[in-house]
């Protein structure tokens, strides 16, 4: 292919960058080699309905880097203009070069770019906006950059502006006014301007830009984005942001799915692309080579001083940490001060675990029940013994009124309602028949389950209805529920916690902080008011009665643990 690109000198170095990453040569993130991988894999396919064209993309990447700095020491000589880098030549020449084969349109409709801050994100955003702006055939374009506030939205808008108001003989060109918060194209009526919050209806873009997509609680402006998009052949939604710590967000959710994606645990989209630079759940954010490898642009808008003093801010002072690891590793954290570790919790995830085959195992179910419009979780745990050690393993099952689902303002609840991981409960209120059902199909199933362990809230419909299950009462106090929190903190470091990803389970997980009293005791508790941790809380509740059910006799489990058999 690099014979084909004689003549492509910044398409070459794209293609020259992703041979390198999909080696080894050059050492990335993972999900950035699979994305190399997959262009490499798709140049090579026979009968696909895309082409890269080289033509166009070099048109681009030539037009990008004609185009003038707008801060820092570079920006000090209006002469000087963008470099691109090879990682960025290489996200810019997949955006432009990929076509269809039968229309000529535009290939990738979504592009994402997931990268820690002082990588020159805003910048290159920026460039790929005002590129299109004046490059595209498309008549009257509509540029949009997007945001939870004026000042983000203004992030990437702003260094357009700049550029046009230090390139004059660009904006004639192109017939481009520049006023304060809008460029303007005077022969089409194109326009090129900010977006805050929830946008009305009514724009055809041509490209939104989404900056800083984890500021977004919902998901109300990128859908404005995609269905305006429907009157154009050539649209582009791009996505800009960092890690964040809301792990019920709209862009967490996207960057997992993204990254299940380019891993084979989710079909391949073959209009989106990715290009995510993030420490992988395996690695030691404390070793200097995951920061390097996650920072491409290190030593060019970041300087490796800086990231080494703030990676030994991070080891030295612990309430930092979380910072650095969002801002600067792309690692997303679900509070200030997380119980568990996220990275330990991704390495355990396992997508084949089936609650079917383990029919042979002993196991404990645990219920946490709904406090009126509340979430509703249920835990069956089962245990393994491997090499003489305790091995758990988590099936959560949710349930949420549909009324809840409907009105409540965390729009992942309808996400996993449509995705299966929630169970709607028509109405208003948690009807326990439906738990009840559930436990007895488990129980039938699985006859090695021993017991159920039930939150005593509004619990006695189960008790009855449960009778002969051996049904537990399971107080949730600290000297029950610490024991728990110890031994699952431990065993998930140890790698003796097994689940298979699910969302839901995973967002409570994240959403437990913990404080240890005088007596070194744990009890769990939410992130903030509006947190759920119901299904931790039920992890803990069966893990705990596993470990109850393995202590040797003599002091009775009422005295020990506030726990009475009915």
């Amino acid at each position: 292919m690099l014979a084909e690109l004689e003549g492509y000198p910044y398409c070459a170095a794209a293609h020259q960058y992703a041979v390198d990453v999909e080696s080894g040569t050059l050492s990335a993130p993972t999900d950035v080699v699979l994305a190399c991988r997959r262009y490499l894999s798709d140049l090579e396919r026979d009968d696909f309905p895309y082409y890269f064209d080289p033509d166009v993309a070099e048109r681009y990447l030539r037009f990008i880097q004609t185009l003038p700095h707008t801060r820092g020491r570079w920006a000090r000589d209006s002469r000087k203009c963008i470099k691109l880098e090879p990682w960025q030549c290489f996200f810019v020449s997949q955006i432009f070069g990929w076509h269809q084969e039968d229309t000529g349109h535009r290939r990738f409709r979504e592009a994402t770019l997931f990268v820690p801050r002082k990588n020159g994100k805003s910048l290159l955003a920026a460039a790929i906006a005002l590129a299109e702006f004046c490059l595209t055939p498309d008549y009257a374009p509509e540029i949009f950059s997007g945001a939870t506030t004026e000042k983000q939205a203004l992030e990437v808008f702003k260094p357009a502006r700049y550029m046009c108001l230090k390139r004059p003989s660009l904006c004639k060109r192109f017939n481009i006014s520049v006023n304060a918060r809008t460029l303007t194209q005077d022969d089409s009526g194109g326009k090129f301007e900010p977006v805050i919050g929830k946008p009305g209806d009514g724009s055809s873009p041509l490209v939104w830009i989404v900056d800083e997509y984890h500021e977004h609680a919902d998901d109300d402006q990128v859908e404005t984005a995609r269905t305006g998009m429907g009157s154009r052949d050539s649209p582009l939604l791009l996505v800009i942001t960092t890690a964040g710590r809301n792990l019920s967000s709209p862009c967490y959710t996207h960057m997992h799915e993204l990254s299940q994606m380019l891993r084979g645990s989710k079909p391949m989209n073959d209009r989106a692309f990715a290009l995510m630079y993030a420490m992988d759940p395996d690695e030691d954010w404390q070793d200097p080579a995951v920061i390097r490898r996650v920072n491409p642009n290190l030593g060019v808008s970041v300087t490796e001083d800086f990231l080494l003093d703030a990676l030994r801010t991070a080891k030295n002072q612990p309430q930092k940490q979380n910072g650095i690891l969002t801002k600067h590793m792309n690692r997303w954290v679900n509070s200030a001060v997380s119980w568990l570790s996220m990275a330990d919790w991704e390495r355990m995830r396992d997508p084949e675990l089936r609650i079917e085959d383990f029919r042979a195992d002993e196991g404990v179910i645990a219920v946490d029940l709904a406090r009126k419009l509340d979430l509703c979780a249920l835990v069956v745990c089962f245990t393994r013994i491997i090499d003489e050690r305790r091995h758990y393993y988590l099936f959560p099952t949710f349930w949420l009124p549909s009324e809840t689902i409907i009105k409540s303002p965390n729009q992942a609840y309808s996400a996993w309602e449509a995705s299966g991981d929630l169970q709607a409960i028509e109405g208003h209120s948690i009807d326990n028949g439906h738990i009840i059902s559930k436990i007895k199909d488990l129980k039938a199933a699985h006859p090695r389950i021993k017991e159920v362990a039930v939150d005593p809230w509004k619990a006695d419909e189960l008790f009855r209805e449960l009778e002969e299950h051996n049904v537990f009462e399971f107080a949730q106090r600290v000297k029950t529920m610490s024991p728990a929190m110890k031994e699952f903190e431990s065993a998930l470091a140890d790698g003796r916690i097994h689940h298979d990803g699910h969302p839901i389970l995973m967002w409570n997980v994240f959403n437990v902080i913990t404080t240890e009293d005088a007596g070194g005791q744990l009890f769990p508790r939410k992130t903030n008011a509006s947190s759920k941790i119901d299904g931790a809380i039920a992890s803990l509740m069966a893990v705990h009665r596993c470990m109850v059910a393995e202590e040797p006799e003599g002091e009775s489990n009422v005295e020990r643990y506030g726990i009475r058999t009915l």
